[in-house]
């Protein structure tokens, strides 16, 4: 559509002109594969304005897409092909009127794994050229169920390391930065009137808190089978209260319990506070 091409024009032509550290979501294709963009657009934006950009945050579609590769089953026992295509990603983030040994990054999000958990691959390049050098790190988390879609993930954590990179924090560390906030952040909801949800980042420190120490709990004992053999027929909780709570709506737990899933505990549910009647009467 022209709208959308005068956008992107004006995009690139402000990035050039003021040289600014740009880091791009690309909201071309859902994590399902459904296009959100049409396909030239999507070429386009990799033509003129992928050369200008910091760091590259895309989903695992979209990775595929732009990489032209085949990775939307792939699994971190891929870990191989997943390099390869974060490589090729990030060469097209230079060109050749600019410093080929400028830091630049690609974060390939969401992999998931057969333990239930999904982990961001990062691909850190210190410049290409005769003297190619990548650094990779890798971000797991469980992977929890939800009700209906949660909209705006991807733009919450392309602004944190955005934000973090303007605090001064070298790339690597921004990015560290914004996956630790991320993962804090994305514990409670707001819902939309059409069933989804977006990410709710008005929680309080101190409920933050709770929840992180529950995901803590529930991420050491989600990766052993042997922990199964403690969860009886009628589920378990993990629980965690505010000082001085007075009410279940000040207790967190895990939405649903935790069941078991090929044999491994299993988080039914988000983490929220005052979804469990049982343990917040103990």
């Amino acid at each position: 559509r022209p709208e959308f091409a005068l956008v992107l024009n004006i995009i690139v032509d402000v990035v050039r002109k003021h040289e600014l550290v740009a880091i791009l979501d690309p909201v071309s294709i859902s994590s399902a594969g459904e296009r959100l963009s049409s396909e030239g657009f999507e070429l386009e934006i990799e033509r003129s304005l992928f050369p200008y950009i910091k760091i590259l945050t895309p989903n695992l579609s979209e990775a595929g897409f732009y990489a032209n590769r085949d990775l939307l089953n792939k699994t971190i026992d891929n870990i191989t092909e997943l390099k390869e295509a974060a490589i090729i990603l990030v060469k097209k983030l230079y060109s050749d009127d600019q410093a080929l040994d400028t830091e630049k990054a690609v974060v390939i999000k969401s992999v998931g794994t057969k333990q239930g958990e999904i982990f961001d691959l990062v691909c850190i390049s210190k410049g290409i050229g005769s003297n190619e050098n990548y650094e990779f790190k890798l971000y797991q988390k469980p992977k929890l169920s939800f009700n209906g879609n949660v909209h705006g993930t991807g733009c919450v954590f392309s602004s944190a390391i955005t934000a973090f990179l303007a605090k001064g924090n070298p790339l690597a560390m921004a990015i560290e930065k914004a996956e630790s906030f991320f993962d804090a952040k994305f514990q409670k909801f707001i819902e939309l009137p059409n069933k989804g949800k977006v990410i709710d980042l008005t929680i309080s420190d101190k409920r933050v808190e709770v929840i992180n120490q529950i995901k803590e709990i529930y991420n050491f004992i989600s990766k052993s089978k042997k922990f199964s053999k403690l969860i009886p027929e009628v589920r378990m909780n993990i629980s965690g209260s505010l000082h001085n709570a007075t009410s279940k709506k000040d207790i967190a737990g895990i939405e649903g319990r935790i069941t078991i899933i090929n044999d491994y505990p299993q988080a039914s549910g988000e983490i929220k506070f005052g979804v469990s009647n049982h343990t917040a009467r103990l």
